[in-house]
């Protein structure tokens, strides 16, 4: 976990949404259920709820107070949860792990934090809840078996905990709404409940990657009665994990179908690549294009590369079952009929091929060659009823990335979204010369953009930018800031560093549209980079707006755009060699609290928090732009509770690298 910093911002006015408490339990799978519904969507009504009176006392100007602690209590007495289990009796060969969890009473305080609220820090753990519920903090911990082992549950079988004895009114996630009259809102009544919230010591996570399978067990020290303004913190733990060989005959449900696939008795000759890190995926059309991409990545970078056509695919594999989540699968969804061309059958063949590890057992790329007409999104998930039916149904190849459909990505996946031939290879040829130009000394140059989100927030992208670098994720790099607080956020400034700049990073942080970032003043959009003159010294750029990595405007186009501001960044002469960012909604932004006036963070929530463990990755020597993609995510899973929290959910499938996995990048000097 990351250590807290001091970020000065300023605060802004309120804005107000109506969000939802969604109920909490136990779940032993990553993935939710089909009848999620969209957080963002969700309505209720909330009555008034403040903090007490004396609010004002604790202001952002006042400093933390030292947490006083009553004595130590077997946690044994404290009326939760104590254990997750996905089954009743486990078999006779039970294994454990166990995992034990203590705190420094010295480092818990409370400091005041936005709207009079307080956040109650237990050392630098990080808060895991969803929008209208106080901030809690939670400890992960990783667990690595193998794939085919059973969980059971985890469960705390000892420790102690101290009641703190100040009331404390703990601040609640914040709401990002779309009105214009408060800000931080809890749920009215959760924080009038006199149960504990979360109610619950532990619960977990797992997926499988190409070799293991991760059990994130999570652990919540902090439970709180908010009708009470009480607070337990346990101090100290031991847990469990349960596991062994999978079994049958013992669930109390019956177990999770396991990636499965049918293979024809034809086409293997077209698709084995018994030797390939990275495969390249493309309509027959463009298999000339994808042999020299291929080439390229085998003799000059060592990565060797395999090229496997959808129509072979096709030929070869009947379609997978649909994943379980709310989405295309589902076609009595409003809007569901407003996708057109989408090949969903292609979509699960492919699937089921990158499922079949005897055909590519080394496989830890896999590139796209293709926009969405050409080689179909993995999936459409539902967000639910938001705007319109472009903004509710999310184009994802995330699938194509963890095709067992947990997760935990197997192996990276990036996207080359280009119309033809003629596209795929100019694209090609960018990417060549590009990696023959890239050179440290150039590419360490690094431009920052952002600022205010939300009127009712402060410069929160700012602070977020400022995290990055006080934890010296730039070390050793030139970094420009183009910050809105400092009237920079404009075209004028931005534009060079897509053109002529000679600029290797490229980070915004605001809002946008499927054409480009909408900026202080002077809109950038596609047409300004497709119209620039050539530059083989481009950017990677990432993008945390809305809508601008859409690739699928042959699918669903509500504005008739020719391409998305993504796309342009690729088929630009200049403009960038690889673009992150969103293919519909995109959320993140850091949650604080003040010390001696200034806004200090303690968390980067979703698509902001994906970028900075892309850039850690970079600086702990990752050397990929699919490594960086993949990182992101797995990181994501990890410091984030999954299983009930929409929104963390919702979070990983609009994120896209568009651009080639297996591009090396140059390492940090």
């Amino acid at each position: 976990m990351k250590t807290l910093r001091s970020i000065p911002a300023s605060l802004g006015k309120g804005r107000t949404a109506a969000p939802s408490h969604q109920d909490r339990g136990c779940r032993s799978a990553v993935a939710p259920g089909v009848g999620q519904v969209c957080l963002l969507v969700v309505v209720c009504v909330l009555l008034s709820s403040h903090p007490p009176a004396d609010a004002a006392d604790r202001g952002p100007a006042q400093d933390r107070r030292a947490v006083v602690f009553g004595p130590p209590k077997e946690l044994a007495q404290l009326a939760v949860t104590k254990d997750c289990r996905s089954v009743t009796s486990e078999p006779a060969k039970v294994r454990t792990t166990t995992l034990t969890f203590s705190v420094n009473l010295s480092g818990c305080f409370i400091y005041p934090a936005p709207e009079g609220f307080d956040y109650l820090a237990v050392e630098d753990l990080e808060p895991f809840t969803q929008p209208a519920e106080p901030q809690l903090p939670m400890k992960t911990f990783i667990v690595r078996l193998d794939r085919n082992a059973e969980v059971y549950g985890v469960e705390v079988v000892g420790g102690t905990y101290r009641e703190v004895q100040q009331p404390v009114y703990i601040v609640p996630v914040p709401w990002l709404g779309f009105t214009d009259d408060g800000k931080y809102i809890p749920n009215a009544a959760l924080y009038r409940t006199n149960g504990f919230f979360p109610g619950s010591l532990v619960a977990y996570d797992r997926g499988n990657d190409s070799r293991w399978q991760h059990v994130f067990v999570r652990f919540f020290p902090l439970q709180y009665i908010p009708g009470q303004s009480k607070a337990m913190v346990v101090t100290q733990a031991r847990l469990k994990l349960y596991y062994g060989k999978r079994a049958s005959g013992n669930q109390t449900k019956p177990p999770q179908p396991q990636p499965s696939f049918v293979r024809k008795m034809t086409g293997d000759d077209a698709i084995m690549a018994a030797k390939a890190e990275c495969l390249i995926i493309c309509p027959l059309a463009l298999q000339e294009e994808a042999r020299k991409l291929s080439d390229f990545h085998t003799s000059k970078e060592g990565i060797r590369t395999s090229v496997v056509t959808t129509e072979a695919l096709a030929a070869a594999y009947e379609p997978v079952e649909d994943p379980p989540f709310n989405g295309y699968r589902n076609r009595q969804l409003k809007g569901w009929n407003t996708i057109t061309n989408y090949h969903y059958a292609l979509a699960k063949q492919i699937t089921a091929y990158l499922r079949d590890e005897e055909m590519h057992p080394r496989l830890r790329y896999v590139t796209i060659l293709g926009d969405g007409l050409l080689v179909p999104p993995s999936y459409y998930y539902y967000f639910g009823e938001i705007a319109n039916s472009h903004t509710s149904w999310v184009p994802t190849d995330f699938f194509y990335g963890s095709p067992d459909y947990d997760f935990v990505p197997n192996h990276a996946v990036g996207r080359l979204s280009v119309n033809d031939a003629a596209e795929a290879a100019r694209l090609v040829d960018k990417i060549i010369r590009w990696h023959a130009n890239a050179q440290w000394e150039w590419f360490r140059n690094v431009w920052l953009a952002g600022g205010r989100l939300y009127d009712y927030m402060p410069y929160t992208g700012e602070m977020a930018f400022q995290e990055a670098i006080e934890e010296g994720l730039f070390s050793g790099m030139r970094v420009k800031k183009y910050y809105q607080s400092d009237d920079r956020l404009d075209r004028a400034h931005l534009l060079p560093a897509f053109t002529t700049a000679s600029v290797g990073t490229v980070i915004y942080k605001g809002h946008g549209t499927v054409f480009g970032p909408l900026l202080s003043s002077g809109a950038m959009g596609a047409n300004d980079l497709l119209n620039c003159a050539p530059n083989d010294r481009i950017p990677i750029v990432w993008s945390e707006s809305c809508y601008s990595g859409a690739y699928d405007l042959d699918l669903m186009n509500p504005g008739g755009f020719p391409c998305s501001f993504g796309e342009a960044v690729l088929k630009s002469p200049a403009g960038g060699i690889a673009f992150f960012g969103a293919s519909r909604l995109s959320s993140g932004w850091p949650l604080y609290y003040y010390q001696r006036g200034e806004p200090r963070v303690t968390k980067l929530t979703e698509m902001a928090g994906m970028v900075h463990f892309a850039l850690r990755s970079y600086h702990q020597g990752a050397d990929t732009l699919g490594q960086l993609y993949s990182d992101a995510l797995y990181f994501h899973v990890s410091n984030n509770k999954m299983a009930g929290h929409t929104v963390n959910t919702q979070s990983i499938f609009p994120f896209v690298l568009l651009g080639d996995p297996a591009l090396k990048i140059p390492k940090r000097m």
